[in-house]
């Protein structure tokens, strides 16, 4: 595969890899495969990852399609948003569970360097999930991004046994549910200020 222009030996080996796993899975990264397409040899390989384990780790930190992509809008229109990128990737041709939870069932060391990836990237999407709510003006955020992280993780770890779509499209309205309970929430919160008010006028 081309390098792009700009990108260092180590980005476009990661890039590979990346693009590997994502598609294909933890067992397409067998090091022979990646050097042959990245056009490195497997000393140049090494040289800058050092070890396969180390080269998992850096194709789980890819260009995951389930990153976070920010859209324009309110703060309730972005978390839909990224329930409609779930429901996509669910609903691929061929699609046969998540690499990333496929790849974290099958490393049992929790230090392996792309365990610890994974969880970078769940600890990554929880305080998305966590800002949105403060955007969106909840009383306790952090409950709300514990609700929407595994209403997400739930949806594609249902997916992924089930290879059904169905499970992301519930995952999605449980996500719409949570942002209307922050918005009537809210909404009483401000009518008792008023009522306060005008009780003590």
């Amino acid at each position: 595969m081309p390098r792009i222009p700009g990108r260092s030996t180590a980005e476009h080996i990661a890039e590979i890899a990346g693009k590997l796993f994502y598609s294909e899975g933890i067992q397409s990264l067998a090091v022979d495969r990646v050097s042959d397409l990245a056009g490195v040899t497997k000393k140049t390989l090494y040289k800058h990852f050092g070890s396969k384990e180390l080269l998992l780790a850096a194709a789980v930190r890819g260009e995951s399609p389930l990153a976070i992509r920010d859209h324009p809008g309110d703060a309730g229109e972005r978390i839909a948003e990224v329930f409609q990128q779930l429901i996509h990737f669910v609903s691929q041709p061929g699609f046969q569970g998540c690499p990333v939870l496929n790849a974290a069932a099958a490393l049992s060391d929790v230090r392996h360097p792309a365990r610890l990836a994974i969880k970078e990237i769940r600890l990554r999407r929880r305080a998305w999930f966590r800002e949105r709510g403060v955007d969106l003006g909840a009383s306790n955020p952090d409950v709300i991004a514990d609700q929407l992280i595994v209403a997400f993780d739930g949806g594609l770890s249902a997916c992924s046994i089930l290879r059904s779509r169905a499970p992301a499209h519930a995952a999605a309205k449980t996500a719409t549910m949570i942002v209307r309970s922050i918005d009537l929430e809210r909404d009483g919160a401000s009518e008792a200020g008023g009522s306060r008010r005008s009780t003590a006028a």
